[in-house]
């Protein structure tokens, strides 16, 4: 999709499926209108690399394992966001360009073989924050994985997902991927109104190497 659209009548849903692709690079306006993801047969992919989808509900079913990837422009749902489980749903964010807001994202708990994905790829300032109004829900088995092997920025707390309430967390490390990061250590915490990552700087060989060289010291010290 490379042009703007705006339908003439308001339809409903907007559906995507049985191994279907579907690149957005312009503004799609469907404010009254869900989006619909997979519910078949079939790998469906989905990537915004520009302009404004304006909708109401998506819904990224897990009819054939069903990738939705945001790299830049804006997601604005009036509604929210559903990962559901089945063979596999993912809602990946790459980069710190996107603008991703919504009234709530629920993530299903996992079936007996599959679990609902979201993924968060850096870029190297950062990465882009989903927020939400209301709720974040992480279903049991539901995964996580962040990716900073390009990021390059410096230490401290990087919001993943705001929010205004949260039931559930990701069980970590069963279900939480780290990578990357080279320099730092990375964890995955939470607050009352967010997710985040926090980047703890790995100490350098040589400072190590002093620290134990001023504890022996001071061990001797004591000795004597």
């Amino acid at each position: 999709m490379t042009s703007n659209f705006t339908p003439v009548f308001d339809f409903n849903p907007l559906i995507v499926r049985a191994g279907a692709t579907l690149n957005i690079a312009a503004d799609l306006n469907i404010a009254n209108t869900d989006l619909l993801y997979g519910q078949s047969a079939g790998t469906d992919t989905i990537t915004q690399t520009a302009g404004t989808v304006t909708a109401r509900n998506l819904t990224v079913a897990g009819g054939g394992g069903v990738t939705n990837t945001i790299s830049a422009g804006t997601l604005s749902l009036s509604g929210g966001i559903l990962l559901q489980t089945g063979v596999g749903s993912t809602f990946s964010v790459q980069g710190e360009t996107a603008i991703v807001t919504a009234a709530s994202l629920t993530m299903e708990a996992a079936g007996a073989t599959t679990a609902p994905e979201l993924d968060f790829l850096f870029g190297a300032t950062g990465v882009s924050t989903i927020d939400l109004t209301g709720a974040f829900t992480v279903g049991a088995g539901s995964s996580l994985t962040v990716d900073g092997t390009s990021y390059t920025g410096g230490a401290g707390m990087i919001d993943l997902v705001t929010f205004g309430s949260n039931s559930g967390t990701f069980a970590d490390p069963a279900d939480i991927n780290l990578s990357g990061f080279t320099g730092f250590t990375a964890t995955v915490g939470y607050d009352a109104d967010s997710m985040f990552v926090t980047l703890v700087p790995v100490p350098e060989p040589s400072s190590t190497a002093l620290l134990g060289l001023g504890g022996l010291a001071l061990i001797l010290r004591r000795r004597k």
